[in-house]
């Protein structure tokens, strides 16, 4: 990690590690639409991918970038918004590039930028193998920025797995391996969260009378 200590030290069995504080709070709820219209709930049978047979959204990115817009029925003020995507394994695909985009002014304007570094899958000949792939288990990705207010996100989706193989060489050898058309890249998630910052939310309750307290909805 940058930063980190170059000589860490070990702690004791039983050291209670406290979470370090947010900087958010207050979770905005928003309406969401993929642009190739591919946006559906599927219920997952069984416990993989990170799923725990609970339902997840997924759409088709056979080709990129893809936009998940979400909307706000009035401007929002954000500070920080959490993806989670899920595990790659089998047809579960993990989101690995994307940026995140808020509209200012008629304009869709980057506040940050996610990339997975991940080397390139090399055709290999063991006895177990033809292909050697690397990949990076994150698909939880926590994107802090400065406050921005605005009356829309979107996620600009740029690459993701197929499935377990990590790029396109790999899922080659699926195919050579199994046959078939091997996995599709989709954009898999269990949730966005989205989040108003803790003092934008301290200043507004100071200024806000009790009986105008705002109420939070679902969606």
């Amino acid at each position: 990690c940058p930063g980190a200590s170059q000589n860490p030290r070990p702690f004791p069995p039983g050291t209670d590690l406290p979470p370090l504080p947010r900087r958010c709070d207050k979770k905005l709820f928003v309406r969401a639409a993929l642009n190739n219209g591919v946006w559906n709930t599927y219920m997952a049978g069984g416990p993989y991918g990170d799923t725990d047979g609970k339902g997840l959204f997924w759409g088709d990115l056979s080709t990129v970038p893809q936009y998940l817009t979400m909307r706000f029925a009035t401007p929002q003020t954000i500070g920080e918004v959490v993806v989670a995507g899920l595990r790659a394994d089998n047809g579960y695909c993990a989101l690995l590039d994307y940026n995140l985009q808020c509209k200012k002014g008629g304009r869709w304007l980057t506040i940050q930028q996610v990339r997975t570094p991940l080397p390139p899958s090399e055709w290999v000949r063991t006895p177990d193998c033809i292909a050697a792939t690397w990949y990076k288990d994150s698909n939880c990705y926590l994107n802090t920025f400065a406050p921005v207010t605005t009356n829309a996100l979107r996620l600009v989706v740029l690459r993701s797995t197929f499935g377990f193989a990590p790029d396109a060489l790999a899922n080659e050898a699926i195919r050579r391996t199994w046959g078939g058309p091997g996995n599709q890249a989709k954009l898999c998630l269990r949730q966005i969260q989205i989040y108003a910052p803790v003092q934008y939310l301290q200043v507004r309750q100071m200024s806000t009378p009790l009986q105008n307290k705002e109420k939070t909805h679902g969606p």
